[in-house]
């Protein structure tokens, strides 16, 4: 299990009054296709959102130095 919680990338886009922030994160350490749980949740104020979950798989390396 890892914790990624640091921000890497944060923009702003403001819709008249409320401002929503959209948070991209690196997860480093990945192999080529393996399937990945994740588990995604906020907290703000001590208060905790919904959690989404999230299931996916990372492509296969293709390997172009064996081909015939």
């Amino acid at each position: 299990m890892k914790n990624v919680s640091e921000t890497n990338i944060v923009s702003d886009i403001s819709f008249e009054e409320n401002t929503v922030q959209t948070e991209k994160i690196l997860v480093s350490d990945l192999m080529p296709g393996v399937q990945y749980f994740f588990v995604v949740y906020t907290i703000s104020y001590d208060l905790v959102s919904d959690i989404t979950n999230l299931t996916t798989r990372t492509s296969e390396c293709i390997d172009f130095t064996h081909q015939r």
